[in-house]
């Protein structure tokens, strides 16, 4: 997101039943007055017709740049039957005045807030199971990612009881699906023309 520039760097996933609502909503999103750019559309899988649009939209009046500037931590749209679902994590004290603000730009069908733990929402995020999430932990505040590292795996092993070979596979798998996700959320930034 540029402010200063006035403008937000976006991706979304289209899927629709056919080819031709696909090039309708295509289309429509070019022609919208927030697009700027469409940079890339990519093919996620052509079977089940489902693309993923790269694109830079206009920074005011978006309900990205109101989330961003409340402090969104992560935001997730889904748009169908012309109504937009956002889910978005933020800090507690940013969500009382969240509702007035995008009412500003917009119906407001339904809002929900509840509360989270952030411990297990970003274990769903990064798709990580339970002995993943537990061995990248323990390695990481004990000093395993460290320069120099403070714990090796035979440190690891004696804490754990889990050999070495699976507490490297453990990290490998675990260590891929985190940088596989933080990839997939941040392909603008990554491949932005103005960096």
């Amino acid at each position: 997101m540029y402010r200063d520039r006035g403008y937000i760097f976006g991706s979304i996933e289209v899927k629709a039943p056919t080819a031709n609502i696909i090039h309708e909503f295509l289309h429509k999103f070019k022609n919208s007055n927030a697009i700027k750019e469409i940079y890339n559309i990519l093919p996620i899988n052509v079977n089940k017709k489902i693309y993923q649009i790269f694109f830079k939209e206009k920074y005011d009046g978006m309900i990205s740049s109101i989330l961003y500037e409340n402090g969104v931590i992560y935001q997730n749209d889904y748009i169908e039957n012309n109504v937009e679902t956002v889910n978005a994590l933020i800090r507690n004290q940013s969500a009382k005045d969240l509702k007035s603000e995008l009412s500003k730009i917009g119906e407001i069908k339904k809002f929900t807030l509840s509360e989270i733990n952030y411990h297990e929402y970003y274990s769903d995020f990064f798709e990580l199971t339970e002995q993943e999430r537990t061995i990248i932990y323990t390695a990481f505040m004990n000093g395993y990612y460290s320069m120099p590292r403070r714990l090796y795996l035979k440190d690891l092993e004696k804490m754990t009881g889990i050999s070495k070979s699976a507490l490297e596979e453990y990290i490998r798998k675990g260590t891929e699906k985190i940088i596989h996700n933080w990839i997939n959320s941040n392909i603008p930034i990554l491949y932005s023309k103005d960096r």
